[in-house]
């Protein structure tokens, strides 16, 4: 298999960007910390000849005259290249058995490695992932319990692709465990089949996935020149004459109307309005939302140069997860378009942005299905792209409603837009769509709750996205979402020092308020944007009572 390619511009514009997974396991029969560690280690080295990346180094392209990176359209290039064999043992798996879980409790703890290691590691001019786990006694009963963190390059995976490693690795892990068990002994379990106990059945090995690279053939179909790009949508291109409009930079080319102090008018509700013309305030993109900054940037340590990606992640119970469901069912939606609706009226009350507004969210696709040819659904490849849609929140408007409107959106956008989205990212930056904010619900994982009989029992999970060079002055966010064991995970994701953690801690309390309150939806229908928006409201202020209002007046001083 080749693992020489050069990366395309969207991966290496990606190269120092990773795809998180965190898993807390039990393995019952186990009965020491140092024999879980030496199953995990197993079935680390069982599942890389089963994908080419895991094999593989980035190497930078450099002109063969100075010496100098070779740029490319959005950045410094890079190449695959063979990683040797020693940092195939030594560089891509950590394994350390504790005397007891750390301080904070397992999910705290596997929470806050989950976002130190993705943002520092893995070292791609060594490897492209990494593992990290710690082990220890079942303090509950007999066995072990693992804290496994497995980091991935986003040049080479997306968040779907991620999970569907997560999944084979667990599998793995679960004959590796059984092997472990009917030895009586860790130096029994190994790479090899002379390794399992009698009678345990080696996994099949599947054939290596190669380094696929899904925007050539994604873009195959498009026309290439900017006059054929997708049109917009009128909701989203309204949202643009908007911002234009209210920067001054020009009345826009379709839709929106104008109104004093920058807002636009609109009719109706919904995401592509209705007849009544109302005036309606701009929820801009994050740079100008007047988001307050970290008082201290010393708290990063050296020389506040460098800032990180840090997250407040949450979940909801199983009776609230189904719940929440129900009413996206109800109206007609998905889950992506109750977290859309939800984000954004969080972002307006935080923002102190009264409805109503126009906005517009930015949502990864999963394009596997619309490469040539297609990419198998399980394959770990970059293979997500994004879709925009416009929203117009108007107080009065039933919650229902928008949930439908935002579902419906995203899924008229796909497949045109995404592939749309990446040519002009590659060929025509400066004509993207501008959004509010980013949001993700990837679905329901493919990490299980059980595996080999029960040999393995998966606790909890993570996904987090992240990235190994955050600039101290960036401002971004990004919430993800997944459903793990009928609980729906979420990660609210922030960029610090750019954006301060009081701010970053009332958002995601409220939109933590907001999914709960959805799934409390009346049997009528009849919830309102406004009702909903000020559930967010009374969540923000209890989570960050002073400390948000204060950041952002000094934040854009």
């Amino acid at each position: 298999m080749d693992l020489t390619r050069p990366l395309n511009d969207y991966e290496n514009f990606l190269a120092t960007s990773t795809c998180t997974v965190g898993l807390l396991v039990r393995a019952p029969h186990v009965s020491t910390p140092a024999g879980l560690v030496a199953a995990t280690s197993a079935a680390w080295r069982r599942l890389r000849p089963e994908y080419g990346f895991l094999s593989a180094r980035l190497e930078a392209i450099t002109d063969v005259t100075t010496g100098a990176p070779v740029m490319g359209a959005l950045g410094p290039t890079y190449r695959y290249q063979p990683a040797t064999a020693a940092d195939l043992e030594r560089a891509c798996f950590v394994g350390r058995a504790l005397s007891a879980a750390a301080e904070g409790g397992p999910t705290q703890s596997l929470r806050d490695r989950v976002v130190a290691l993705g943002g520092t590691q893995p070292d791609t001019t060594r490897v492209l992932a990494m593992a990290d786990v710690e082990a220890w006694a079942d303090p509950t009963g007999g066995g072990t319990v693992a804290a496994i963190v497995l980091v991935l390059c986003h040049a080479c995976s997306d968040a779907p692709g991620a999970l569907a490693v997560g999944h084979r690795y667990v599998e793995l892990l679960g004959v590796e465990v059984i092997a472990v068990t009917a030895a009586g002994s860790p130096t029994r379990c190994g790479a090899d089949s002379e390794g399992l106990a009698d009678g345990v059945t080696a996994p099949v090995v599947r054939p290596p996935q190669p380094l696929t690279d899904v925007q050539a053939g994604l873009l195959a179909g498009h026309p290439g020149s900017p006059q054929d790009t997708v049109q917009l949508p009128p909701a989203l291109q309204a949202y643009q004459d908007a911002l234009q409009l209210e920067s001054g930079s020009g009345s826009g080319s379709s839709g929106s109307g104008g109104g004093d102090g920058g807002d636009s008018s609109d009719g109706g509700n919904g995401v592509d309005g209705g007849a009544a013309p109302v005036s309606l305030r701009v929820l801009p993109p994050i740079t100008s939302q007047g988001v307050p900054r970290e008082p201290s940037p010393s708290t990063m340590g050296g020389n506040g140069a460098m800032g990180r990606i840090e997250a407040h992640f949450f979940e909801l119970s199983t009776v609230a997860t189904a719940a929440l469901r129900a009413t996206c069912h109800a109206a007609g939606g998905t889950i992506q378009g109750a977290l859309t609706v939800a984000d954004l009226l969080t972002r307006t009350a935080v923002s102190e942005t009264p409805l109503p507004v126009r906005a517009a969210a930015t949502v990864p696709v999963n394009c596997r299905a619309y490469t040539s040819p297609p990419v198998p659904p399980t394959a770990c490849v970059c293979g997500s792209a994004a879709a925009t849609v416009g929203v117009v929140l108007m107080p009065a408007s039933p919650v229902a409603d928008a949930i439908r409107d935002v579902s419906v959106s995203v899924r008229a956008a796909v497949p045109g837009q995404p592939v749309d989205w990446l040519w002009r990212l590659l060929h025509a930056p400066a004509s993207l769509p501008a959004a509010s904010l980013m949001d993700s619900s990837i679905g329901v994982s493919p990490i299980g709750t059980s595996y080999a009989g029960g040999a393995v029992d998966v606790v909890d999970t993570l996904f987090f996205g992240s990235s190994t060079a955050t600039p101290a002055a960036a401002q971004g966010t990004m919430v993800h979402a997944h459903t793990f064991g009928g609980r729906l995970h979420v990660a609210c994701n922030a960029t610090v020092p750019g954006i301060s953690r009081g701010w970053a801690t009332a958002v995601a309390a409220g939109l933590h308020a907001c999914l709960l309150e959805l799934g409390k939806e009346r049997s009528d229908g009849t919830l309102t944007l406004e009702e909903l928006r000020n559930v967010a409201v009374v969540a923000a202020a209890d989570a960050s009572p002073e400390l948000m209002r204060r950041g952002r007046n000094q934040g854009s001083a």
